[in-house]
């Protein structure tokens, strides 16, 4: 869109809340389908296209069009009203109205159906690395040769497969009865850990790596370095975890805030606090207020709002599992529109320790 256009288009909307008659408001109305027309493209309003304009405004603006999108906060304006076709039925030729399809398909989507699986990593999913030459089973072998040493058993890398087979089995049948009800249906991963940025992964990193330093020369790969055991960058371990389970992964991180997704990934100086969605609305229309900490309601939040925003009135079922009962509980309490559905699993893979296998439980 133009500087020249948008100036125009930023006047006629500041206008619109001065029109005193009908008559005065129809031809601003139609300097706008006009302008349109000339452009001949979808009217995207930014944030910074609307800055000054009262609610009372954009009222008046949504409704001389008969919808609407808020997807990522922009309004986009589309469809004259009847009443504004009908008054200038004469003029036809001169008038052009845009309907952008995929806006209108979007909002005609209510048969939908979303299985979004949201995996925490320490302590949880991380179970899943034991497929791989990683850190986590590298000090399972760690601990195995100390045990067979002291004359014990010494079975951690047997325990931290079986592990590992036990939460992959438990998500693909989740997945199994999903797509046996919905064949249509779409699976999706994402990170549901709270290391939604690049500090707060690489922090989680280095406490992990403590207490294994000094063992780093006798015992390769104990010690975690580079990419590894990291989830908010491309390629890391999270996405790793999905194609373990064959789930394609939405690398949306809380970091992104209203920008693409994956922005967190390729931006290390993007946080959950400088960076934090502003637009994204929750179950109630209103932009979603939690603040972000360890009890993950801002991020369940904003991970059923920006589904929704991505297949509006879909019905989206959310799996999320944690090493941490409270956690979920705390999340199972998000307020949730209709069509939301969430079911939390608990599922501690340190059981380990005790040499014991952890299978995901459900929690009401």
């Amino acid at each position: 869109m133009s500087e020249l256009f948008n100036k125009k288009l930023i006047f006629i909307f500041k206008n619109l809340s001065r029109c005193k008659t009908k008559t005065q408001l129809k031809t601003l109305k139609i300097k706008l389908i006009t302008m349109a027309n000339v452009c001949e493209k979808t009217m995207c309003l930014y944030d910074e296209d609307i800055e000054g304009l009262t609610d009372h405004d954009i009222n008046i603006i949504l409704k001389m069009w008969d919808e609407e999108d808020n997807e990522n906060g922009d309004i986009i304006l589309h469809n004259i009203s009847n009443n504004i076709t009908e008054f200038y039925k004469g003029k036809k030729d001169s008038v052009k109205i845009i309907q952008p399809k995929e806006v209108i398909k979007n909002k005609e989507i209510s048969n939908e159906n979303i299985l979004l699986v949201s995996l925490d990593y320490d302590g949880c999913s991380v179970a899943i690395t034991a497929d791989w030459d990683s850190s986590w089973i590298s000090r399972c072998k760690m601990n195995d040769f100390y045990e067979k040493e002291a004359k014990k058993e010494g079975n951690s890398v047997k325990l931290a497969k079986e592990n590992s087979e036990s939460i992959k089995n438990h998500i693909k049948s989740q997945v199994k009865e999903f797509l046996e009800k919905y064949p249509d249906g779409k699976v999706i991963g994402v990170c549901g850990s709270y290391r939604q940025d690049y500090g707060i992964d690489v922090f989680n990193k280095n406490r992990q790596n403590q207490g294994y330093s000094i063992y780093d020369n006798h015992f390769k790969g104990v010690v975690a370095k580079g990419n590894e055991n990291l989830v908010c960058i491309e390629n890391g371990d999270m996405e790793k975890i999905f194609k373990a389970l064959d789930i394609e992964f939405w690398k949306i991180m809380y970091a992104d805030g209203d920008g693409e997704v994956g922005s967190a990934m390729k931006n290390k100086r993007l946080t959950v606090e400088n960076n934090f969605p502003r637009k994204l609305l929750g179950a109630n229309d209103k932009p979603i207020r939690f603040k972000y900490n360890m009890d993950k309601k801002a991020l369940i939040a904003s991970q059923f709002a920006k589904a929704e925003n991505r297949w509006p009135k879909a019905n989206i079922n959310m799996l999320f599992y944690d090493d941490k009962v409270e956690y979920i509980k705390y999340a199972s309490k998000v307020p949730r529109r209709e069509n939301w559905k969430f079911t939390g699993f608990h599922y501690d893979c340190t059981s380990i320790c005790d040499k014991k296998i952890s299978t995901p439980t459900i929690v009401n």
